[in-house]
């Protein structure tokens, strides 16, 4: 069952790609947030092994989580399409550095770097649900 979306001017409901595209990015945040988990050792000693700070691992968590936030809100309750498009930007840059990243990302061992993988398809899967016809209506306002 659609879920009503109360934060516009008018009660509408929330679109089924709109609802997709939510339970897709919350995919992406756990397992974002499960694979560095998965190697945090590693991700730490590399840190500490370039003079970097070993938090900086946590920290991703964090930044994963804020980002799931912000575009959860901007697109999934406030229904704003400028935030479709800066995320759209986003997954764009970020499938674009895959290449630029692959040595250090392969360096961790080839689990990170699927599940790494796994996350940006499940971000331009995400991605694809904000055009569908719904989403696109209701975005549109």
């Amino acid at each position: 069952m659609a879920k009503v979306h109360r934060w516009r001017k008018q009660a509408t409901v929330k679109p089924r790609s709109i609802i997709t595209f939510q339970w897709i990015l919350l995919a992406g945040l756990v397992l974002t947030i499960l694979n560095i988990l998965l190697h945090y050792n590693a991700l730490r000693s590399m840190a500490i092994s370039k003079g970097e700070s070993p938090a900086g691992t946590l920290l991703g968590i964090l930044i994963a989580i804020f980002f799931y936030a912000f575009f959860r809100i901007g697109i999934g309750k406030m229904a704003s399409n400028i935030m479709k498009w800066v995320f759209v930007i986003f997954t764009a840059v970020s499938v674009a550095t895959v290449p630029l990243n692959f040595s250090a990302v392969t360096s961790v061992g080839v689990v990170y770097a699927s599940l790494d993988i796994a996350c940006f398809a499940l971000q331009v899967t995400a991605a694809y649900f904000l055009f569908r016809e719904d989403a696109a209506k209701w975005l549109k306002g």
